[in-house]
C-alpha cells in the first residue's frame, strides 16, 4: 500500500470468511467501514464462478473477479459488491483484514 501513497496507521477486523457448499449469491452490498479504509482478501484456493467469486458493481456493469491460490485483492468496502453462487460441493475460504490508512 505504500507504493501507492497509502501509509497504514491501524489494522483491525481480520476475519476468515467462507462460502458453504451450494450456498447461493449474497445480496449487494457495501461494508461499514471509515472513509480511510481498504480491505485486504487473501485467497487461500483459486476462486471461480463456479465456487462463489467476488461480483464488483462498476456503474451499470458487473463484473466477476476470479481469483488463484495465494492471491491478493485489494477493495474498497464502500464499492458495492457480493460473492456469487457455490455451485460446488467445497468450501470457499478468504482471509480479510481491514487497513485503515492516511494518505501521505
Amino acid at each position: 500500500l505504500r507504493i501507492c501513497g497509502f501509509q497504514p496507521t491501524e489494522c483491525y477486523g481480520l476475519t476468515f470468511v467462507h462460502k458453504e457448499p451450494r450456498e447461493g449469491a449474497r445480496w449487494w452490498h457495501t461494508d461499514p467501514a471509515t472513509p480511510d479504509t481498504v480491505f485486504v482478501l487473501y485467497y487461500l484456493q483459486k476462486v471461480t464462478a463456479e465456487n462463489g467469486c467476488l461480483a464488483i458493481r462498476c456503474g451499470r456493469e458487473i463484473k466477476t473477479v476470479p481469483l488463484e491460490l495465494g492471491d491478493v485483492l485489494i477493495l474498497d468496502p464502500h464499492h458495492e459488491h457480493r460473492s456469487v453462487n457455490n455451485s460446488t460441493g467445497e468450501f470457499r475460504h478468504v482471509i480479510r483484514l481491514a487497513i485503515e490508512f492516511k494518505r501521505d
